[in-house]
């Protein structure tokens, strides 16, 4: 909160001295700096000259194969977003912009920030394998249900959704978001992988794999350039799913000692309720559309068909996880004694 406070505080004083944008570049760094003063004024903790003969080298190898592989990721994730700023202009940017927002919605709700943990607490299990594959797969199973139908159902529904969020006017971001939620179906797939990299202690080869997969996107962004921001997303959906998600996950299972192909038939399940959710929510769109309602009548048809068809589709999934989050929620007996 002061780190912002302080950050707010320059931004205002920058623009009255009439430093226009760059008022936004000195927020940024000046809350950044206020944070990092506090951390050190708070905690007590005082940085020092690294030192030897302390496992210390070890961690900095670590931590730059992390920063490396977090600079290349902002790259990537990126360089789409610039291409077609410059060979398309604002307007096309704003589009894909927009629509790249909502496809961000399904893994902002299975909870982004889980990765930031999930690498730690799964290295706790490195030398567990049978048991850091089940919950790596339960975990993940997780995500699917939730990502799965809300990225299934803006492919179905983005012209109404579109129309809901931005209005009329904003219709030619539906092509678009349909093509980067067609993405958003195997992306999660790819980000989860970080955690068993990590949790393996393998970040050169992650950096790695995560290099050739940017190099990949890269190639595909500058083919489908040629048909704007259209072509971009359609680049992006068909590198994704095609040469990028499925290679790397296999790597991350390897590099873990895990079997992808077991994962990827407990995850196989989703994605066919997924699908029934997808066709279900069309046909209801069809039908209403037939009838002459209005989009928002489509909309809430295609919302409660779908709804109602994976709900159904689902039922056999959401048991065994809900009884895996009750067991690992309960101390063990051992535990209790180990406590007392």
């Amino acid at each position: 909160g002061a780190s912002a406070v302080c950050g707010a505080a320059v931004a205002v004083a920058m623009a009255f001295a009439g430093s226009g944008y760059w008022a936004l570049v000195g927020s940024g760094i000046a809350t950044q700096s206020a944070r990092a003063v506090l951390l050190f004024v708070l905690t007590g903790c005082r940085p020092t000259l690294p030192q030897g003969g302390q496992g210390t080298m070890p961690l900095l190898a670590f931590g730059a194969w992390m920063t490396g592989t977090a600079l290349v990721s902002y790259g990537s994730e990126s360089f789409d977003k610039v291409l077609i700023g410059k060979f398309w202009g604002a307007e096309q940017l704003g589009y894909y912009s927009r629509a790249y927002f909502l496809m961000g919605l399904p893994l902002l709700l299975a909870g982004r920030s889980i990765g930031a943990v999930m690498g730690p607490a799964l290295s706790a299990l490195q030398h567990d394998k049978e048991e850091l594959g089940a919950v790596y797969r339960k975990l993940l199973n997780a995500m699917a249900l939730l990502v799965c139908p809300v990225a299934g159902g803006l492919v179905v529904a983005a012209p109404e959704a579109v129309r809901l969020v931005y209005g009329p006017r904003w219709l030619p971001v539906v092509p678009i978001l349909a093509w980067l939620s067609v993405a958003s179906l195997f992306d999660y797939l790819w980000s989860t992988t970080a955690w068993l990299f990590v949790s393996a202690g393998r970040v050169r080869t992650r950096f790695g794999v995560l290099g050739a997969s940017s190099l990949l996107l890269v190639a595909g962004y500058v083919v489908g350039l040629r048909w704007g921001a259209v072509g971009v997303a359609a680049a992006y959906a068909l590198t994704t799913i095609l040469v990028v998600t499925f290679p790397g996950f296999w790597m991350a299972h390897r590099v873990s000692g895990l079997g992808a192909g077991e994962t990827l038939r407990g995850l196989s399940r989703v994605f066919v309720a997924s699908l029934i959710m997808m066709v279900s929510a069309y046909l209801a769109g069809r039908v209403v559309t037939a009838g002459g309602l209005s989009w928002i009548w489509v909309l809430g048809g295609k919302v409660a068909a779908g709804a109602s068809a994976y709900g159904i589709a689902v039922i056999p999934l959401v048991r065994p996880l809900l009884g895996w989050a009750a067991r690992a929620g309960r101390p063990s007996a051992a535990s209790g004694r180990g406590n007392r």
